[in-house]
């Protein structure tokens, strides 16, 4: 098996984690069910902020080792995410440089939806 199909294979999320409503009807089930999936695929860290890319000092092989590890982690945490929504919504998320502003953007724009709805039941 390639390595191209293996990173594609670990990239998958399991069929219980549902594609996000554009109108963010089902958010609560998406938060819940995508967390817990991204957090099993050891990603978590690119969502949340707490695997920050690697500062470039001095190079060093281990360095530059470590930042092209940070760097393919980061696409393929972009990779969960972007499958995971709308086409619409995913072009609004490509703008933000890094999985960690996109996530906040997501999560701030749905849970502010979410909770209106709520209130307005």
């Amino acid at each position: 098996m390639s390595s191209t199909t293996v990173n594609a294979l670990t990239d998958s999320l399991p069929n219980n984690v549902p594609t996000l409503n554009s109108a963010g009807k089902n958010w609560a089930i998406f938060e819940l069910r995508f967390i817990s999936a991204v957090q099993g695929k050891g990603k978590w860290g690119h969502f949340d902020g707490s695997t920050t890319r690697p500062v470039l000092t001095s190079p060093t092989v281990s360095l530059i080792s470590d930042m092209g590890d940070w760097f393919k982690d980061e696409a393929s945490a972009r990779n969960m995410l972007l499958s995971k929504v709308p086409d619409s919504i995913a072009l609004k998320l490509c703008k933000h440089l890094t999985v960690e502003a996109a996530w906040a953007a997501l999560n701030t724009e749905f849970t502010e939806k979410s909770g209106y709805a709520q209130t307005n039941l």
